[in-house]
C-alpha cells in the first residue's frame, strides 16, 4: 500500500512542487552567495592591516550549503577557479603575517640619532600604504599634527608620539614615506600584490560563470536533498 501511495499521481505532483521549491532555494542560495566571492580589501581596520583570519564565505562554512552548491553548480571551470582562489587566499594570509614580522624586525628604527616614539600604527599604516603603492596607487598627502599637537598622525592614525614642531613632523613624514617605499619593494610584498591581482581576476571569472548559470537555469542537477524528487 505504501509503495502504491508513493507512486501515485498525487505523490508525483507533490514531488514536483517540492522540487520546484528546492530549485528556487538553490537559485536564491547561489544568487546570495556569488557576491560574497570577493575577498575583503587589504586595508587598515581597527588598527590592523590585513584579515583576522583567512577569508571564507559564510555559506561555504555550512556543510549542507556547500554540498548543494557543488552539486547544482556543475561547471568544472568554476570550481577550478574556486580551488585556485581558496589557495591564493590562504597564501595571501600567510604573506601578510610574514610582512608584519618583516616590518617590525627589519625596520625597527628609521630616525638615526633622533629619539622617536613610534606607535604600532607606524608599522601598520606603512604596510597598508606599502601594499597600495606596490599595487600602483598613490599615497595620499594626509600627514598632520594630531589634535593634542603631540607627534604625527596619518589620517586618524597616530604614528609617532615625540614630534612637537613642524621640522620634527616633516622628518617623521619623510622617514615614514621612505619606510613605505621600502616595504613596497619588499619581495614578499611584490608576491602579495601578484596574488591579489590573480585573486581579483579569479573573482571576476567566478562571478561571470555563476551568474551565467543562474540566468540560463543551468542548475538542474541532483543533490542529496532532491535526488529522490527527480525519480
Amino acid at each position: 500500500m505504501a509503495k502504491a501511495v508513493k507512486n501515485s499521481a498525487i505523490a508525483k505532483e507533490i514531488k514536483k512542487e517540492y522540487l520546484r521549491e528546492h530549485l528556487e532555494d538553490v537559485r536564491r542560495l547561489i544568487k546570495d552567495w556569488l557576491p560574497t566571492l570577493k575577498a575583503p580589501p587589504l586595508t587598515l581596520q581597527k588598527g590592523i592591516w590585513g584579515w583576522e583570519s583567512v577569508y571564507l564565505p559564510a555559506v561555504m562554512q555550512d556543510q549542507d550549503n556547500n554540498h548543494i552548491l557543488r552539486r547544482h553548480l556543475k561547471s568544472r571551470a568554476f570550481w577550478s577557479h574556486y580551488a585556485n582562489w581558496e589557495l591564493r587566499l590562504n597564501n595571501i594570509w600567510h604573506l601578510t603575517k610574514q610582512l608584519h614580522k618583516d616590518a617590525n624586525s627589519k625596520y625597527p628604527k628609521q630616525s638615526g640619532n633622533r629619539q622617536t616614539k613610534y606607535t604600532p600604527e607606524y608599522f601598520t599604516v606603512a604596510l597598508w600604504k606599502g601594499f597600495d603603492t606596490a599595487n600602483g596607487l598613490k599615497i595620499d598627502d594626509l600627514y598632520k599634527a594630531p589634535e593634542d599637537q603631540q607627534g604625527v598622525s596619518y589620517r586618524a592614525y597616530k604614528i609617532e608620539l615625540s614630534a612637537t614642531n613642524e621640522k620634527e613632523r616633516s622628518l617623521v613624514e619623510k622617514e615614514h614615506r621612505q619606510f613605505i617605499s621600502d616595504l613596497a619593494q619588499n619581495e614578499v610584498m611584490l608576491q602579495l600584490v601578484q596574488l591579489w591581482q590573480e585573486v581579483s581576476t579569479l573573482q571576476t571569472q567566478m562571478y561571470s560563470i555563476g551568474n551565467k548559470a543562474l540566468k540560463s537555469g543551468d542548475i538542474l542537477y541532483s543533490c542529496m536533498f532532491c535526488k529522490h524528487l527527480w525519480q
